[in-house]
């Protein structure tokens, strides 16, 4: 895993998280923090990859941190908050529930291609990683776009054609993404490895995993 980072550190031409500079906050339920070219750790999964009653405890448990944290005014605790969630629901999406339809190559190679394709015009691309449910990916958003929309160009596009490969309709993503700006150099590491191990105990003709080496 450290050999990995060692090909590629582009810490100095990274912009953390400034936390003395304005940051928008928008959204309920998973707020997105947004500052300009900040980079960012982001996850969007299929709409069936977790069953109802999963979603409904994830639900109630971020409301009851989120209340407890409006209380008190912290948005940083919201935040942390959010992330707790996230590691939570990354345990039950490698539990491989719904369709789990990217661990065909053919449907993962439509996400990864048109992740890809926006590399250099909607952001920089530094890895990401496609599960069977799931998607990881670390970027640096471009040009005052948030990455809520430049994922959304890319699940919009995916979900009309996987859709038409599957002879499906109707809904393929869940709604919204999840998104945290990276805070520093070690937090980059950590979710640069975080992608890596990530499809540890699959098959590796089941995921998709990109790493930038340059």
């Amino acid at each position: 895993m450290i050999k990995e980072i060692e090909k590629y550190c582009p810490h100095d031409s990274i912009q953390y998280l400034n936390k003395k500079k304005h940051v928008d906050i928008w959204g309920k339920k998973l707020p997105h923090w947004f500052q300009e070219n900040k980079t960012v750790f982001a996850t969007f999964r299929l709409a069936d990859s977790l069953p109802q009653e999963k979603q409904d405890e994830l639900r109630d448990e971020l409301k009851r941190m989120h209340d407890e944290a409006e209380k008190l005014g912290d948005a940083i605790a919201r935040d942390n908050h959010n992330w707790r969630i996230m590691q939570k629901m990354e345990q039950w999406l490698n539990s491989g529930y719904g369709s789990c339809c990217m661990s065909d190559s053919a449907i993962r190679k439509v996400v990864a291609d048109a992740i890809h394709f926006y590399d250099g015009k909607l952001y920089v691309l530094h890895s990401f990683v496609v599960m069977p449910n799931h998607v990881h990916l670390l970027l640096t958003p471009l040009g005052g776009l948030p990455v809520v929309d430049s994922l959304g160009k890319v699940k919009g596009y995916t979900a009309i054609v996987i859709n038409k490969l599957l002879g499906n309709e109707g809904k393929l993503w869940q709604h919204g993404i999840f998104d945290r700006i990276i805070r520093s150099a070690a937090d980059f590491d950590a979710k640069w490895n975080y992608i890596i191990q990530n499809p540890q105990c699959l098959p590796h003709d089941s995921y998709t995993l990109y790493l930038r080496h340059s």
